[in-house]
């Protein structure tokens, strides 16, 4: 799934279980520095929309 730090920080930022998404610089920070192997994915689906458009797209890849 493919999202922009800007709109991941949100859904995580107010996360009691998420320890590596305490702080948003550092957070960034990761983002940045795994951004390069998470585009190395055979799929990637835009997930800054609606969760519906996400499970749509995912079930339209060519594993199901």
């Amino acid at each position: 799934l493919d999202c922009p730090v800007e709109k991941l920080w949100p859904r995580v930022a107010a996360a009691s279980n998420r320890p590596l998404a305490r702080d948003r610089e550092k957070f960034e920070s990761l983002y940045h520095q795994r951004l390069e192997h998470y585009r190395r994915a055979d799929f990637t689906i835009p997930a800054d929309t609606d969760p519906e458009t996400v499970v749509d797209a995912i079930l339209k890849l060519p594993l199901f």
